[in-house]
């Protein structure tokens, strides 16, 4: 179903659907799918186009209801081009960019044109789209399935006076045991916003409940209303009547008229008052075939206009007032509605003893039990979520804390070294100057210049921890650590431990090494410190679950609760804790890791604040166990109830499935056997119930179904696929018509000579039926319909059966797909038992009459008969004389001109013709490079032999036509 994004508008800003909300939408739809595509061409993935799919189909909707049936159907094809690449691995393409690229400017084009004449009617194609078009459907894409866009037509027909003309492939689309209905809507009276329409449309477009929508056409002596007015038309097929299903989706409109409903399963009882011969009531399929008179839906399309003879009783529908249409009749009422008003009891069957409504009741009553347990759980859930939550914020508030006071900290330590080193280093500077500032800052231990003499020492921390060579010990740090002390030479404040290089202290040391300058020069300026009452402390104060610690960016452990973790020289540098912290980038933030320091592994739960100076990072983690302690002990007692209902309940759901899951599963593996065409199915009913009345029943039905498979399969054979389905469906027309198609006629150059001398029939049969498989599959894929095997020759018809936006380019590249078919076709051939083919191929386009041709008890046949045939097949005798293989007229010439590269041949005149014909040779399309480039290449390419340069008379040929002279 379509969704609309909550930033665009609301789903109920727009109260009515005019023409300038229309305009609105088609102006941001197409600013949206511009930006999109820009993005998708940034990425160049096919799955990045995804996207463009949902404004595409709302943009076909929004064109629809313009009345813009072209605009809407390339809005269609583009949605569902985008949609195929999804399932493909193929790598990014430019011919995705140059199609997409050309179908926003056609949409460009269309709103520039609907702008510029907002009054006018609306704009066919002010580009030509064919090239997109084509391109659609040669990836197979039907623009009559994706689209079903169309205006309908009331037009004269020879049944009645006026009627509603459906396309050929919507009539296959309805299913026999529903409602098809033409719907008349107003769309500015409509209480469902555009988005909620949109979206309904497309739902019930793809579940077939609608087959068609479009403004109607009325005929010429109709006018058709002017203004903002938009009526619009729906052609339904819905399993109820058209009623049911406006009130269902909260559509406001009217049905115009039933145009057919159900079959009724009997004879219909007579109502009361009236007998059952009584001609005045109509009957089911007099109600299904009755037209939809032009007056009707003219007043459909001009509310004002009253209707003079409504009933009464019609029901309303909202915001469309009954003079809208005439009230059409009363659907029949199905089967399915009359038993819904009958009570069910078990008298209707005597064999069903407990009714799978008793079983389910049962089942559904212990479902609620346990969902009312599990409550609980998501309780828990949330409370779980929220104390995470809460632990989270609490370390991230810790770690800032416990940062500002290391950050103060280490500047205080800072600036008193500076000091102290300034005093010291002043002219007239004592050594109880120096003695008395350390008493004052007894966490420094130790001011000096990195390599050099000058350096201030705190003797009485020395001798309070029993060191008595402070010189020695302060060198042997300094010498062990120089490196990582030496890159404050490169302005950079270098913050390690060096408590275990003293060994038996009590307190943690650091040794702090900041940029100096000392005269011209860029010292390093060495501090230790004592950090026992400073940033051990800190972290110190913060004991509980809740751990602190603080490392510099080498991973050192500086500051921790356990001084021994500190002694020990303990660093994280691999662990996920330092890489995730320095890796995010980002001043604070939360880390989710795993704790190996412990036993086992246990998850934690941790944040983290950087330091910048120095570039250290305080840390303060919580194990998941600890955090949740309370939680799991509330979770234990409620797993354990849970247990215990869900324990029982499976048990109560175990013993009554047993008799609904052993009995489905038969029945649906039975069901996919028939869908493999297996009808050996033996299953029996075990239970009294309406499982086992639904196994009898199907059991019952098994051998119809095999009987029907095997009639279809069989007929399929002998005709083509669509009339075959067409005769299963009952849905074979009454009446013929008049269709505009491309005929194709194909002949087997000297078939006669090559069956004699093969000798053997079956032999000439298994030729022959090779060449047709490889040659029908051409015509199929090129959405043509082989109308029948005459000999050897192909009879074959494009815009028959499907109707195509240019059944005469269809048809070409049909030919052309068996030219190349027939060459691989003769590739491994030029053998007496299996000869070279050489064909013939002729193509006229024009009208035909389509229809069942015989009736009564004789013989009966889908034809196409006319004048366009008979030419197409006298254009098909002329390629032997002309040296070629596909030969096409005029008429077929005009429709595919700038598409293939053509020659044109001598005029030919037919028997029965006033005026010669002509033809043309097809060299191949004109975007095929590999084509042949003149009538001699083509010939050499195909082998085809011969003198052709000289005159052509017609004393070789048949008489039924003449090769003129140029």
């Amino acid at each position: 179903m379509l969704k609309y994004s909550d930033g665009d508008y609301t789903m109920n800003q727009f109260t009515s659907i005019s023409k300038d909300v229309l305009q609105a939408e088609l102006n941001r739809l197409q600013a949206e799918l511009e930006n999109l595509l820009t993005e998708a061409e940034t990425k160049q993935t096919p799955s990045a186009l995804e996207a463009l799919a949902p404004p595409l189909r709302r943009m076909h909707w929004a064109a629809s209801f313009l009345g813009a049936a072209d605009w809407a159907d390339l809005a269609a094809g583009g949605a569902e081009f985008v949609t195929r690449l999804q399932d493909k691995d193929d790598p990014w393409s430019s011919e995705y960019t140059d199609t997409l690229s050309g179908l926003m400017q056609c949409t460009r084009d269309f709103n520039a044109a609907r702008q510029l004449m907002p009054r006018a009617p609306e704009p066919k194609r002010p580009v030509p789209a064919d090239k997109l078009l084509s391109f659609f459907r040669s990836r197979r894409i039907s623009i009559e399935r994706t689209s079903a866009c169309r205006e309908l037509s009331v037009e004269h027909d020879e049944s009645f006076d006026y009627a509603v003309k459906i396309p050929l492939f919507a009539k296959q689309q309805h299913r026999n045991e529903r409602h098809l209905s033409l719907v008349f809507l107003d769309l500015a009276r409509q209480s469902l916003s555009l988005p909620e329409l949109t979206a309904l449309f497309e739902e019930n477009r793809g579940s077939l409940d609608i087959l068609l929508h479009g403004p109607l056409t009325l005929p010429p002596k109709e006018s058709r209303p002017e203004g903002d007015e938009l009526p619009y038309f729906l052609l339904l097929d819905t399993l109820g009547i058209a009623e049911e299903w406006l009130s269902a989706n909260a559509v406001q409109g009217r049905v115009l008229n039933v145009l057919k409903a159900p079959r009724s399963p009997g004879p219909s009882a007579p109502s009361p008052g009236r007998s059952a011969a009584d001609p005045a009531e109509p009957s089911p399929d007099q109600r299904a075939s009755s037209p939809v008179e032009p007056e009707a839906a003219q007043r459909a399309a001009d509310p004002a206009e009253p209707s003079p003879g409504r009933r009464a009783a019609a029901p309303a529908a909202a915001g469309v007032p009954d003079s809208a249409v005439n009230t059409p009749p009363a659907a029949p009422k199905t089967g399915r509605q009359t038993r819904g008003r009958r009570k069910t009891s078990r008298s209707d069957d005597p064999r069903v003893r407990f009714s799978v409504g008793f079983k389910l009741i049962l089942i559904v009553s212990a479902i609620i039990i346990v969902s009312m347990s599990s409550l609980s759980i998501v309780g828990l859930i949330f409370f779980r979520r929220e104390i995470r939550n809460r632990v989270e914020e609490t370390n991230i508030t810790l770690s800032r804390m416990v940062a500002r006071q290391a950050e103060n900290e280490i500047l205080h330590l800072t600036d008193s070294a500076n000091l102290l080193f300034q005093l010291g280093s002043a002219e007239g500077g004592s050594q109880a100057l120096v003695d008395d500032f350390f008493f004052n800052s007894q966490s420094l231990i130790y001011v000096g210049i990195l390599g050099t003499d000058y350096g201030f020492t705190n003797r009485n921390w020395f001798r309070a921890n029993r060191i008595f060579d402070e010189n020695a010990v302060v060198r042997s740090i300094l010498g062990a650590r120089s490196p990582d002390l030496e890159r404050a030479r490169d302005n950079q404040t270098v913050i390690i431990n060096v408590s275990p290089l003293i060994p038996n202290l009590e307190t943690p040391l650091t040794a702090l090494s900041i940029p100096f300058l000392l005269g011209t020069s860029q010292e390093a300026l060495v501090i230790l410190a004592d950090v026992g009452s400073s940033l051990a402390e800190s972290v110190r104060l913060q004991e509980g679950y809740t751990t602190t610690m603080i490392i510099n960016s080498e991973g050192e452990v500086l500051a921790h609760p356990d001084f021994s973790r500190v002694f020990g020289g303990e660093s994280l540098r691999d662990s996920p804790v330092f890489a995730k912290m320095y890796a995010q980038g980002t001043p604070t933030g939360r880390i989710l890791f795993t704790d190996e320091s412990g036993d086992k592994p246990a998850s934690a739960i941790g944040s983290f604040a950087l330091i910048p100076l120095g570039n250290l990072g305080v840390v303060s983690t919580v194990l998941e166990n600890d955090a949740f302690r309370v939680v799991n002990r509330v979770q234990i007692l409620n797993l354990t109830l849970l247990g215990t209902i869900l324990s029982l309940a499976v048990l109560g759901v175990f013993l009554f499935s047993q008799s609904l899951s052993s009995p489905l599963k038969k029945l649906t593996l039975a069901t996919r056997q028939i869908k493999a065409r297996n009808y050996n199915i033996a299953i029996q009913p075990r239970t009294s119930d309406e499982l086992g009345q639904l196994t009898r029943n199907f059991i019952s039905m098994i051998p119809e179904l095999e009987k029907v498979d095997r009639l279809q399969e069989r007929t399929s054979k002998f005709v083509n696929p669509q009339v075959a389905r067409m005769i299963a469906e009952d849905s074979l027309p009454d009446h013929a018509e008049t269709k505009d198609v491309t005929v194709f006629f194909s002949d087997v150059r000297g078939f006669t000579a090559m069956s004699e001398s093969m000798a053997d029939p079956q032999l000439v049969l298994n030729n022959l039926s090779e060449y047709f498989q490889a040659m029908v599959p051409c015509v199929e894929q090129t959405l043509g319909t082989v109308d029948k095997f005459i000999g050897d020759a192909i009879m074959a018809v494009w815009g028959s059966m499907s109707d195509l936006e240019n059944n005469a380019e269809a048809a070409v590249n049909g030919a052309l797909m068996m030219r190349s078919a027939l060459m691989d076709f003769n590739a491994d051939r030029g053998t007496l038992k299996s000869p070279i083919f050489r064909i013939g191929c002729g193509l006229n386009s024009g009208p035909i009459t389509v229809g069942m041709m015989g009736g009564g008890t004789a013989k009966e046949e889908w034809a196409h008969m006319g004048d366009t045939v008979n030419l197409a097949s006298r254009i098909e005798a002329l390629n032997k004389p002309m040296g070629t293989d596909i030969l096409i007229s005029e008429s077929t010439a005009n429709r595919v001109k700038g598409l293939f590269d053509l020659v044109s041949m001598n005029a030919m005149k037919v028997k029965g013709k006033s005026k010669p014909q002509r033809i043309y040779a097809v060299l191949g399309r004109m975007d095929d490079d590999e084509r042949p480039r003149s009538l001699e290449e083509m010939r050499r390419m195909l082998g085809i032999s011969g003198d052709f340069s000289g005159p052509a008379g017609s004393g070789s040929h048949e008489a039924k036509f003449e090769i003129i002279d140029p």
